[in-house]
């Protein structure tokens, strides 16, 4: 009898540690040959300079959510109420509670990216403080928030630690959104503007760039809600508006600095990019860290700015 339980036992770890192989084979399957199509749709178009082209390829991942009242505590969401640990309270500014956004769990992403300064487990927690609605358009806010104002927790802990909260009694019932689970999905993509660092400190031909608005400007290419890769803009290059915000650069002065801004601009990561909840305006959110803090793993030095029409 116990012969038969090892040899079961025996077969079951064989069994587990085949399809982890498998699985993972899969895995990096799909993310190669997810980049080989691209490549290969790529090639169809008459570049110059076409391996200057092929090394802007951009991984990135798409966050694809769905309205769920039942989401696992310490899972990836957008909205509803975060899973703190007891060891974080809810952030303020001032007096006031912030406005939370939305939780990643970063070993939910793990399959989906080759981003090795990315931390393979714990949890990103997303905040901004915003005022109440003025009107049927929203808050009143600026593009480049003041870091008082918004955010950004890394808890790399146990599960055991966090806890369901519920909204803070001052949070007004417009800023208590419903929440969202999350799934992922890995995708490959050029700079989605001209107006983007990676572009504007390039020597790409005026031809290389014309072509590359026009594959951009495909019917199927819009604003995506992603982690990683170049976030889609709605006005001017995201990542110029996280270097403005990273050097806490006021507007005003921004001209006699633009140099230093364009060295930097294209060091950032994009954290998540998503829509801003309706409530507060019609706009786009962008969360981004500079490659040495995130190499250092200081996620809460990220900078979040946002663009609206």
């Amino acid at each position: 009898m116990k012969k038969g339980i090892l040899i079961v036992g025996v077969l079951s770890i064989i069994g587990i540690m085949f399809l982890k192989m498998f699985g993972q084979k899969k895995e990096n399957n799909s993310y190669d040959n997810k980049y080989k199509s691209i490549v290969r749709e790529l090639s169809g178009y008459p570049w110059e300079d076409f391996e200057s082209i092929k090394s802007m390829i951009q991984p990135a991942i798409e966050v694809i959510s769905t309205k769920s009242s039942s989401i696992e505590l310490g899972k990836s969401k957008i909205g509803g109420t975060p899973d703190l640990p007891k060891s974080i309270n809810w952030p303020k500014y001032g007096t006031n509670s912030m406005v939370f956004f939305a939780q990643i769990n970063l070993k939910d992403l793990s399959n989906y990216h080759r981003q090795e300064l990315l931390p393979k487990s714990g949890i990103l927690y997303f905040f901004s403080y915003f005022p109440e609605p003025e009107n049927e358009f929203g808050a009143a806010y600026d593009f480049i928030r003041d870091k008082e104002e918004y955010k950004t927790i890394y808890f790399n802990g146990n599960i055991e630690e966090l806890r369901k909260n519920e909204f803070p009694n001052d949070l007004i019932s417009d800023y208590k959104f419903d929440s969202r689970k999350v799934d992922f999905r890995t995708f490959f993509h050029l700079p989605p503007s001209l107006e983007t660092g990676i572009i504007e400190s390039s020597s790409l031909s005026e031809k290389d760039k014309n072509l590359l608005k026009e594959y951009n400007d495909r019917d199927d290419y819009g604003i995506i809600d992603q982690v990683l890769g170049i976030p889609v803009p709605i006005q001017y290059g995201v990542d110029f508006d996280w270097a403005v915000a990273y050097l806490d650069i006021d507007y005003s002065e921004y001209k006699k600095r633009k140099g230093e801004i364009n060295k930097l601009r294209t060091e950032f990561i994009n954290l998540l990019t998503l829509p801003v909840f309706e409530r507060i305006g019609y706009s786009q959110a962008y969360i981004g860290i500079h490659i040495d803090d995130l190499r250092k793993k200081e996620l809460d030095k990220s900078v979040f700015v946002m663009q609206g029409t």
